[in-house]
């Protein structure tokens, strides 16, 4: 539901606005995911000794790329949750006819790392499905390495590190899943 007057989510009577939106920290390891409302979405960065190592792309990438298919996830709820041996941060959202899940936990078999495993119900043939970061032109010794999950695929270039769900073939209605860990190199 959106707020006319401001074209942004709605708020409810328990939830004030600055409250709802207001910016999420998860430590994890030597490094800080920071999640933040950016436009009509929320967008997290990966940061090591306070610089950003990592930064989520959102929207479509590039700019001219059809909206349906955003670089990341879309996000447009985000909560943190307790997972009784630690916490987790869940977001759920949509693009076009497409819904969104994703969940960040530290992984409890290495807590230096954090596992990021997302989904995305299809309703249509797909067009980019995954999660996409940019990096800094000159990242610092000490940014995290991302490791793929099965059925998910790293790709590298121009600055971008991209994680493609499946091989791209999928059509809906169906549901395509991916995930990956961000943790020391």
């Amino acid at each position: 539901m959106l707020d006319a007057m401001h074209d942004t989510p709605a708020t409810t009577p328990q939830t004030p606005r600055a409250q709802r939106y207001a910016a999420q920290v998860m430590p994890c390891g030597d490094f800080v995911v920071r999640f933040e409302w950016i436009g009509d979405r929320w967008s997290h960065r990966v940061l090591v000794d306070g610089a950003t190592v990592l930064e989520s792309i959102e929207g479509p990438w590039p700019p001219a790329n059809d909206p349906r298919w955003p670089a990341s996830p879309a996000v447009v709820e985000l909560d943190r949750v307790d997972l009784g041996d630690g916490p987790a941060i869940v977001g759920l959202g949509l693009a076009g006819r497409s819904h969104y899940s994703v969940t960040f936990t530290v992984d409890r078999r290495d807590t230096a790392r954090l596992l990021v495993q997302a989904a995305c119900r299809l309703h249509e043939q797909a067009g980019w499905v995954g999660s996409t970061y940019k990096q800094p032109d000159a990242p610092p010794a000490r940014s995290p390495r991302i490791e793929p999950l099965p059925g998910c695929t790293l790709e590298r270039g121009s600055g971008l590190i991209r994680l493609r769900a499946g091989d791209g073939s999928a059509r809906g209605p169906a549901t395509v899943a991916w995930g990956y860990h961000i943790g020391p190199s």
